[in-house]
């Protein structure tokens, strides 16, 4: 609903005694009213605090101070073999405990090689006489296996090196300077430079005579690429047929297989020379013997060879 002004002008006069510090004389006596509640409330919060505080004190105070087992030594003897004796008093009643240090650290030790040491990989530094630490992988950690025979494998196991324990010097391993210390490197670097300066002596005559300047040096990538493909001796990849299936590990020795093997060609050179004597039969009309009999052995060699 639209108003005039007339009607705006009325609404601000009848507000105009009222809730402001101008036209209102109370109102800084309502505010000073207000601040002393606010002092008031503070004042009993602060009494019901150290009320508070006084009742938990009164309770601790009341409350059973707790009782300390005391410990007392009465006598300690150390006897020959090692073992120390002490006779303590704890509670008003006497205990005598023998202890030995040498005890303690093997009932350490073991405790520690039945706890930790097998189910561990620890391994300590000079194992077996080696200088460092050994760093072969343990039996379930190795991949490689071998056949044992039944049908069976395991890991192959691999036996120590013969010279554990010995320092091997970098002469044996790397290749040592032949000549004296620099010697080399300083030829190398004064033959380069020389090389450079008379490029660049050619280089300056040919712009002087008005010629086409000589080639340019190659640079040290494309002098590598070229050295690497004559250098090169790979060969080409050979296909993989398809149907190449790798055989899988019977977990039979050489020995055992050996056997099958030839169990095998036994059985096959026996049926070849039934069919060869036969065939000798069928055409002679008599059992071979003599050089005929060669022959028969003869053509079973080349066929078992074939």
């Amino acid at each position: 609903m639209a108003r005039t002004f007339a009607e705006f002008v009325e609404i601000a006069e009848a507000f105009a005694g009222s809730g402001t510090i101008g036209g209102d004389t109370g109102f800084q006596q309502r505010q000073m009213a207000g601040l002393y509640r606010g002092l008031d409330r503070t004042a009993d919060a602060a009494v019901g605090v150290a009320k508070g505080v006084a009742k938990g004190a009164a309770g601790a105070l009341k409350s059973k101070p707790k009782t300390k087992t005391t410990v007392t030594t009465v006598d300690k003897t150390v006897e020959p073999s090692g073992k120390t004796t002490e006779v303590t008093k704890r509670d008003g009643k006497v205990v005598k405990k023998v202890t030995s240090s040498q005890e303690k650290e093997e009932v350490k030790e073991a405790t520690y090689d039945a706890e930790v040491m097998g189910r561990s990989q620890i391994r300590k530094t000079g194992e077996g006489g080696r200088i460092g630490a050994e760093r072969k992988k343990t039996t379930p950690e190795r991949r490689r296996m071998k056949a044992v025979g039944g049908g069976k494998q395991e890991p192959v196991d691999y036996k120590p090196r013969k010279d554990i324990g010995q320092q091997r010097q970098a002469s044996t391993r790397v290749q040592q300077p032949t000549q004296e210390r620099g010697s080399a490197a300083e030829r190398q670097a004064a033959a380069a430079k020389e090389e450079r300066r008379k490029a660049a002596q050619a280089r300056i005559a040919a712009k002087k005579a008005g010629g086409d300047a000589p080639a340019a040096k190659p640079k040290a990538k494309e002098v590598e690429k070229q050295a690497t493909k004559l250098l090169s001796t790979k060969k080409p990849e050979k296909k993989v047929s398809p149907d190449y299936k790798p055989a899988k590990a019977s977990g039979m020795t050489r020995a055992e297989r050996m056997k099958i093997t030839r169990a095998g060609e036994t059985k096959l050179r026996g049926i070849m020379k039934q069919q060869e004597v036969q065939k000798y039969k069928d055409t002679t009309g008599q059992a071979p013997t003599g050089k005929a009999k060669s022959k028969v052995l003869a053509m079973v060699a080349k066929r078992m060879a074939n």
